[in-house]
C-alpha cells in the first residue's frame, strides 16, 4: 500500500479522492491513518470494498498491528482530547 506524508496528502487530496487505491497517511514517519476512497460517483462495488478491506487487514497483520489496539488507542485519544477541551 502506498504511503504519503500528511502535508503531501493535503496538497494532493483531489488526486487521492479520485483514485481507487487506498493510501497510508503518515505524520513524522508514523502511520496516522489509511484513506480508502469510496468513489462516490460510482455505484458501491462490494467486491472492491472487500478487496480494500482485505488488503488493509493483510497489511496490518504483516506489520503486527492488532485492530483491538487501534480501537483502544483511538478511544484513549478521544478521551484525552475531550478532557483537554473541557479545561
Amino acid at each position: 500500500m502506498p504511503t504519503v506524508g500528511i502535508r503531501q496528502f493535503r496538497e494532493d487530496l483531489a488526486h487521492y479522492v479520485d483514485s481507487t487505491a487506498p493510501v497510508q497517511v503518515t505524520r513524522h514517519g508514523q502511520v496516522i491513518g489509511v484513506f480508502v476512497p469510496t468513489q462516490a460517483v460510482r455505484p458501491f462495488n462490494r467486491d472492491r470494498y472487500l478487496a480494500s478491506a482485505t488488503a488493509l487487514q493483510d497489511e496490518m497483520a504483516a506489520k503486527g498491528i492488532d485492530p483491538e489496539d487501534l480501537i483502544r488507542e483511538s478511544d484513549e485519544l478521544k478521551a484525552s482530547t475531550t478532557l483537554k477541551s473541557q479545561l
